[in-house]
């Protein structure tokens, strides 16, 4: 009987542990996605850098609208320092074409 109350404790341990923080998550999923972008960007073909941008707007705009008000200005400014590293990441590989989007076009 002990055996069994020792390992459904263990097991409660384990799915309270398990069950993690969404916002959490989601910084720290934002903040792997800019990080492996920064390290693989000059690898990345058309095709791939599209579906970077898309990523990173479902992450810096889509997402950023279901914690945007439980995130802590510290947390808020991380995620602004996320979005700046990807625009120099875009200006970096296209300088003309960010210089347009810049002036409208």
């Amino acid at each position: 009987m002990k055996k069994l109350i020792v390992i459904s404790n263990a097991i409660l341990i384990l799915l309270f542990y398990s069950c993690s923080d969404p916002k959490k998550d989601y910084l720290d999923r934002f903040g792997k996605f800019i990080n492996e972008i920064e390290l693989a960007q000059e690898k990345y073909d058309e095709d791939e850098w599209v579906i970077s941008e898309d990523e990173f707007n479902e992450l810096s705009k889509i997402e950023f609208i279901d914690f945007k008000d439980e995130l802590t200005e510290s947390e808020l400014n991380q995620i602004e320092s996320y979005r700046k590293r990807f625009k120099t990441i875009q200006i970096k590989r296209d300088p003309a074409g960010s210089l347009l989007k810049v002036l409208g076009f």
